[in-house]
Formats: C-alpha cells, sequence, structure tokens
C-alpha cells in the first residue's frame, strides 16, 4: 500500500489492517492512534507506558529488527536537550527547528539500514501531530508527551536488551 500524504500534513495513511508476522503491527496502530486524537498531549501515558503498552511493543519489534539502543539514542538525545531548553522557558518557536532536525538524523540510520522505516513514520507523525496544535502552549505539551512516550520506548528497549543478554535481574 502506498502513502496518502495528504493526509495529516504528510503523515502516513495507515489503517489497522497493516499486520507483521500476523500480528497487529504496533508502529501502524500507534500512528492510527495519533492521528484519531485531537493533539497529542491527549495520547494516555496508560496506553503507551503499561508494561504490554505501545511503547514496550514498539520497543520489542524495534529489538526484533536488530535496531541498537545507540541509534535510538541519536534520535532522542537531541531532543532532550530541546525539553530542557523547553523547561527553561524557551517558546516552541525557538525550537521548533531544531525538533525538525531530528528527522533527517533518523532518515539517515533508516538509509544505512540500522532503523526501521516504521519507525520514523512514527516519529514523523508524532512531530506533525505536535504542529497540528493551534497555539504554542499545546505545542510544547503535545512535544513534551511525545516526549515521555519516546523516554518510554528507550526504557523498555534498555530493559529487552538486558533481559536477553540474561542481565536483567540484579539485586
Amino acid at each position: 500500500m502506498g502513502y496518502d500524504w495528504r493526509h495529516q500534513r504528510g503523515a502516513p495513511a495507515y489503517g489497522s489492517h497493516h499486520q507483521h508476522e500476523g500480528r497487529s503491527n504496533p508502529y501502524y496502530d500507534v500512528i492510527v492512534k495519533i492521528n484519531a486524537l485531537g493533539s497529542l498531549s491527549q495520547l494516555d501515558p496508560k496506553d503507551f507506558a503499561d508494561e504490554n503498552g505501545y511503547a514496550a511493543r514498539i520497543a520489542d519489534r524495534l529489538k526484533k529488527e536488530e535496531m541498537k539502543t545507540h541509534q535510538l539514542r541519536r534520535f532522542f538525545d537531541p531532543l532532550v536537550k530541546i525539553r530542557e531548553e523547553l523547561k527553561k522557558g524557551r517558546s516552541w518557536k525557538d525550537v521548533r527547528g531544531q525538533v525538525h532536525l531530528t528527522l533527517p538524523l533518523l532518515a539517515f540510520s533508516v538509509g544505512r539500514k540500522l532503523a526501521p522505516k516504521e519507525f520514523y513514520d512514527l516519529a514523523r507523525t508524532c512531530i506533525n501531530k505536535i504542529e497540528s496544535d493551534s497555539d504554542d502552549e499545546k505545542k510544547k505539551e503535545s512535544f513534551l508527551r511525545f516526549m515521555d512516550f519516546l523516554e518510554a520506548i528507550v526504557a523498555y528497549q534498555k530493559y529487552f536488551e538486558e533481559t536477553r543478554r540474561g542481565g536483567g535481574e540484579r539485586g
């Protein structure tokens, strides 16, 4: 299936019929959920933070696709710095360009086959949804929810990496 580039300001148009390995595909499930929201800030943390939530399912898929934590951090770390700038009082307009510049970092990883295209699609969908908010304060709220979601993905990816190595039980 091709993309409908008119849908959600450039976000891929995915339906729930997308399957991978006979199961629901977590990337597409989340994209459909995000596209249905009025604002990304409405994404319920329970939906992504629970052990069987979106973040864990995506992190599990990233591990199966052999995306290394390092590659995810190359995309995530600049966003962490942007979050800190926002918390120090910078406006969305001040950081907007920096947020968009993270997508080429992720695209580079996709091009080198170090990250799945579906993860890029998910990130792009989230950033487009942030931009669709009505004012800068709402965009800031949505960006912070995006960061919560990404932080959960990074945490679960690290958890799965350690448990698969046999290092998950420490005490």
